[in-house]
């Protein structure tokens, strides 16, 4: 992700930071409209719409997904990127045409950037950008992420109530902390080899705690 947004010019790297950062679907950001930036509160808002011009021509309408209206936290930094490029056009819309009218080439865009990094855009798409976001508010603190919870990671991710995807990523983050754990223990001059050694109970994440690795102990 370092490499493509070092490719990319102001607007597209705020336009992709807010994506990435709010883990946005790619309608979510399409159609993210100014009253969607809830400044106090420091989160952009997903809401189905429906916009008309004055002789009633539908300009317009985003549907948003069962359970994925939300508000998703953002950094502050980014926050106030956002409203200064929000003062600099009067169009409805954050992210729009000169026009005014949604922006629908983001994919292609995406792949022009990538291009310019010199990235494969063959394996750079949208779901990068959500997932990379995911996976980052699984990880533990003390891998640098965030710590959430999985049903918190659920909703902020705007997934149905019986959806499973996130599973995909709390897989990823599992594996990351077996592995930061086993580094760790080693650094600490634990005899890992020569003594068998087993975790005291596996590294999971249910529907009520985040991940989390419990420790080790010899036997």
């Amino acid at each position: 992700m370092q490499a493509f947004f070092g490719a990319c010019r102001p607007d597209e790297h705020l336009r992709y930071s807010a994506l990435r950062e709010a883990a946005f679907r790619k309608k979510e950001l399409m159609y993210l409209e100014k009253d969607d930036v809830l400044v106090s509160q420091q989160m952009l808002q997903v809401k189905s719409k429906e916009r008309r011009d004055n002789d009633g021509n539908l300009l317009y309408k985003y549907a948003a997904k069962a359970d994925s209206e939300r508000a998703v936290p953002i950094s502050r930094e980014l926050m106030e990127r956002i409203v200064q490029h929000m003062a600099s056009h009067r169009h409805r819309l954050v992210f729009c045409t000169r026009s005014g009218k949604p922006d629908t080439h983001l994919w292609d865009k995406i792949k022009s950037v990538a291009k310019r990094a010199g990235l494969d855009p063959a394996r750079f798409n949208l779901k990068k950008f959500r997932a990379t976001q995911a996976t980052q508010w699984l990880r533990p603190k003390w891998l640098g992420g965030f710590g959430y919870d999985m049903p918190t990671v659920k909703r902020l991710l705007g997934h149905e109530k019986d959806s499973d995807s996130v599973w995909s990523y709390v897989r990823r983050v599992e594996n990351e902390n077996l592995v930061a754990e086993m580094n760790r223990q080693k650094e600490k001059g634990s005899p890992l080899d020569g003594t068998s050694r087993q975790l005291k109970g596996p590294v999971v994440v249910t529907q009520k705690g985040a991940v989390a690795v419990t420790g080790v102990q010899a036997f």
